[in-house]
């Protein structure tokens, strides 16, 4: 008997989560598709974090599919996809960030200073790029919105960089 109300408890969880996802892909898929890249990514590097020592450098992967799946909804949810002729440098910042969490994880110095400075690279030439393709050649027009959300990103890596030093 008791095997027969574990079995309908399964079956009710399951249908439960079938009917969440089904309307979460009918609700959201516009603007959520960026999450099946996230979602991964936040998991690697859930893995790194609670893994033992040897599972830390899978912070350096997880980092660069999280970042994706961030700069991607970041994107969709905008419209503004004409970022990526300069969002790519990015990508420094997310393997700096990666290397700075592997190597607080394993408390070693080198690679939180190696982490450090692709991330100020990484700002940098987004910084540069940014400037250059929205200012000299305009290649989104979003203005005085471009430069808001541009100052915006800056602003959260230059806290989270500051946070990281603690």
């Amino acid at each position: 008997m008791g095997d027969c109300s574990i079995t309908k408890l399964n079956r009710g969880a399951l249908a439960f989560g079938l009917i969440v996802l089904g309307g979460l892909l009918l609700l959201g898929m516009k603007f959520l598709w960026p999450m099946f890249i996230l979602v991964p990514g936040l998991a690697v590097l859930a893995a790194a974090y609670t893994g033992r020592k040897p599972l830390a450098p899978l912070a350096i992967p997880g980092m660069l599919v999280a970042g994706t799946g961030a700069l991607l909804f970041i994107q969709n949810v905008t419209g503004y996809w004409e970022s990526w002729s300069y969002a790519w440098t990015l990508y420094l910042v997310f393997f700096g960030m990666g290397f700075a969490l592997m190597g607080r994880w394993l408390e070693m110095d080198s690679p939180v200073s190696l982490g450090r400075h692709f991330m100020n690279a990484g700002l940098i030439l987004f910084a540069i790029f940014a400037f250059l393709m929205e200012v000299i050649f305009g290649v989104g027009g979003m203005g005085m919105n471009g430069w808001a959300l541009i100052f915006i990103a800056i602003g959260g890596l230059v806290l989270w960089r500051n946070n990281a030093r603690k």
